[in-house]
């Protein structure tokens, strides 16, 4: 027989013995074969309502809309009322340097928001996005033709 042959008939012996889809019985000894499955029965009721902006269980319903409200950022404005309340919190810049804050509140309505801001119109747009009740006092030049009936509270 020719040298090539007998190599090629070993090196094939060796590829298909690889491939085998036989068990090894020693990886099988890990496990007991009489080894019960166990269901977790302590089940609490879990409330079966999210909110939807933040995942947060609740008993009660999670219909309510979502507010979206302007606060100021200015550094004598500080500090502001209910961020820590808010679902999200987008900050953007509002004009140079200054930023504004779109705080959306779902989940909890805080008693006191504020202080309130002016429009721009790329957070109406973006409160719209998340079908919010947009909330502010007053407006850009460019946030006047964003408003809608419906989304934007004065």
């Amino acid at each position: 027989m020719n040298f090539k042959r007998v190599l090629f008939i070993v090196i094939a012996i060796f590829l298909l013995a690889g491939c085998s889809t036989k068990e090894d019985p020693a990886s099988d000894d890990s496990k007991p074969k009489d080894q019960a499955v166990i269901k977790n029965t302590d089940v609490k009721n879990e409330p079966s309502n999210e909110f939807p902006l933040t995942g947060i269980a609740t008993e009660a319903g999670s219909e309510r809309r979502a507010a979206a409200v302007m606060i100021n950022n200015h550094p004598e404005a500080r500090p502001q009322s209910g961020l820590s309340e808010a679902d999200m919190v987008y900050e953007m810049l509002a004009e140079g340097d200054i930023t504004r804050f779109l705080a959306i509140f779902q989940s909890e309505m805080p008693s006191q928001i504020g202080p309130i801001r002016s429009a721009r119109d790329y957070y109406i747009e973006l409160a719209k996005g998340l079908d919010c009740i947009y909330v502010c006092h007053g407006n850009s030049p460019e946030a006047k033709p964003c408003w809608t009936k419906g989304i934007l509270i004065t």
